[in-house]
């Protein structure tokens, strides 16, 4: 059994640098209630969520990243963040 900590949402969105997060507070996919960002880096937030219809805490990445013109950057970009979630669904910790 994996903990609540091994399942993450991977999104994919584009916010404005300079405005209030507009996910803390909203629930995504109908069942993820956005508590707070528990970690940012330079492309993307981790947020703690709560999974309503199970009753866990769950994390949800979001890349936050410019409009780029260039597909072939979106395509990299989108490859290497799914390769990431399946890694990341593996993780097992009892914590």
């Amino acid at each position: 059994m994996r903990s609540a900590a091994s399942w993450f949402l991977f999104l994919v969105i584009t916010l404005a640098p300079a405005a209030a997060d507009p996910l803390v507070g909203a629930t995504v996919h109908g069942r993820y209630r956005v508590v707070e960002a528990i970690a940012t880096g330079g492309m993307s937030v981790v947020y703690l969520a709560h999974q309503e219809d199970m009753g866990r805490d769950v994390a949800i990445k979001v890349m936050r990243m410019p409009v780029w013109d260039d597909e072939r950057v979106w395509v990299d970009l989108v490859r290497r963040f799914r390769v990431e979630a399946r890694i990341t669904s593996q993780i097992e910790h009892p914590n």
